[in-house]
């Protein structure tokens, strides 16, 4: 009987209103190398930073804020090549690409996702292990979720390999409670450890999703179980006739 219960609950909050809200960021309405950065720029519920502010929209096949340079022609390159149609981001003026996400008052995602596409490909440090760590937090720092894309310390990637490889890969958290999410880089080589080993990366498909809000939740939770006693309540009436 519970159960049954529960699965009627579960379909008048979604036949009521409350669903989930599931959105990849756009990038179209900014001009290519146009900034990125600061709440609302792109989602008027994220706030996208980096240290040292060099966030900006770029798009495959264009030289203005070049990012990275993907092999599909042999010896030649595309310009940010194989990057979503309405374009990505990156950090073209140091390469340090920290980006930090956080949100607007009132919103948590509880599911957020990006890709990275040309990681490993070209490596100046001469780095034998890398990371790069895409990772949640709550509200008071602590990490909730993370995901972490590892180079062996041979072999290269490219944005023109397939979907899982070191040059594509999908990042994908899902945790209650998300107030902060940021992208972090390790590498064993020369110079700054704490950076990306590949320093021409871009990013794309920047995905979050978001549980509904509570004051949305309580209404539809209240008519769905109004319902489900008046059912109870006929059918009780029904057997007794």
């Amino acid at each position: 009987m519970f159960q049954h219960r529960s699965a009627a609950l579960a379909f008048f909050l979604l036949a009521g209103g409350a669903r989930v809200d599931a959105a990849t960021v756009s990038f179209a309405a900014l001009n290519t190398c146009a900034s990125v950065e600061g709440l609302g720029t792109v989602d008027s519920r994220l706030n996208i930073h980096t240290s040292d502010g060099g966030g900006v929209v770029i798009r495959a096949t264009q030289d203005a804020c070049t990012a990275f340079a993907s092999n599909d022609f042999g010896p030649s390159s595309l310009i940010n090549g194989h990057l979503d149609p309405g374009g990505g981001f990156a950090d073209v003026a140091s390469s340090r690409n920290d980006f930090t996400f956080t949100f607007a008052n009132g919103y948590s995602p509880m599911g957020f996702s990006l890709r990275i596409l040309d990681f490993s490909d070209y490596n100046p440090t001469n780095a034998t292990a890398a990371t790069v760590k895409l990772e949640a937090f709550d509200a008071l720092n602590t990490s909730i979720a993370s995901q972490t894309l590892s180079y062996p310390g041979s072999g290269s990637g490219d944005a023109t390999d397939g979907a899982g490889s070191l040059g594509n890969f999908t990042f994908s958290l899902t945790a209650d409670g998300i107030a902060k999410v940021a992208l972090t880089f390790t590498n064993n080589g020369n110079g700054d450890q704490s950076r990306s080993m590949d320093p021409y990366i871009g990013f794309d498909n920047l995905d979050l999703t978001f549980a509904p809000e509570p004051s949305t939740i309580l209404p539809v939770a209240i008519v769905a179980l109004s319902a489900l006693v008046r059912r109870r309540t006929l059918r009780g009436s029904s057997t007794s006739c």
